[in-house]
């Protein structure tokens, strides 16, 4: 019996740069609900996220 493979999923590290400017992205974010955040709190993530 022959075993398959299935493919590798290799995710590259390049951050996806919003279209608009980061200050009105932030301000998107903060007035997301902060529990359904990654994070738990929109400072934490936005401070990872942000170059």
């Amino acid at each position: 019996m022959v075993q398959q493979r299935h493919p590798h999923h290799h995710y590259s590290e390049t951050k996806i740069l919003p279209g608009c400017a980061e200050a009105y992205f932030a301000g998107l974010v903060k007035a997301s609900d902060a529990a359904a955040l990654p994070g738990g709190n929109a400072e934490t993530l936005l401070a990872e996220i942000t170059l």
